[in-house]
């Protein structure tokens, strides 16, 4: 209560000290106190960077450490919506690609872990890919929006495709995809989210596989 007193530019005085280590104002329960006074109209709504419009997957990879040396036997495919963007690169897992998705698994930066990309647990997508964020991840409610909504729609767009009947077989088989994928963090509707994402990796994968 005193945390978003506090944030309405109250002075409530001080927060007396936690009888236990359970009793302590998590970053994530602060957010989301937050996130209801915005809503309220109770405080002015903190903003974030639009997502980005046209993804360069050479320069997100680069960042990561990954050198070119995919992009010899890779095809790429990019979309975007105001509330998603994502450029997607896919290949041979036996060739640079290959081993770059495994860098990306095995050597996460703080803030970009990848994810490997799942219709449900224990069921990933086929060809087997992993999703990237380019903006940092900064907090528990920003984690859950994009390994949550983004990768919902993210496995339902590889999915369409591959009931469809777009992926070549030896696609399904050989390749792997890596997907990096930004997000408009000031979005609310989590649906919608979900919705943009399946609309903007299916406009991708229509790119590699027409």
């Amino acid at each position: 209560m005193k945390a978003a007193l506090r944030m309405m530019g109250m002075n409530a005085g001080y927060s007396r000290m936690p009888l236990n280590s359970g009793g302590t104002l998590t970053h994530e329960l602060r957010a989301e106190i937050r996130i209801e006074l915005e809503k309220l109209g109770l405080i002015e709504a903190l903003t974030h960077p639009k997502a980005t419009k046209d993804i360069d997957i050479q320069g997100v990879l680069g960042k990561f450490g990954v050198g070119p040396d995919y992009l010899l036997d890779a095809k790429i495919g990019t979309g975007s919506e105001d509330t998603v963007s994502v450029a997607i690169v896919t290949g041979s897992k036996h060739g640079a690609l290959g081993s770059a998705f495994v860098k990306l698994l095995m050597n996460p930066k703080v803030g970009h872990e990848a994810l490997t990309v799942i219709l449900e647990p224990n069921l990933p997508v086929r060809p087997t890919s992993i999703m990237v964020p380019i903006k940092k991840i900064k907090s528990m409610r920003q984690a859950s929006l994009f390994y949550g909504p983004v990768q919902s729609g993210a496995a339902r767009a590889v999915a369409a495709h591959l009931k469809n009947g777009k992926v070549p077989d030896q696609a399904i088989i050989d390749n792997v995809m890596l997907m990096a994928l930004d997000i408009d963090l000031n979005s609310r509707n989590r649906r919608q989210v979900t919705a943009a994402t399946e609309r903007v990796v299916s406009a991708a994968l229509g790119q590699i596989w027409k």
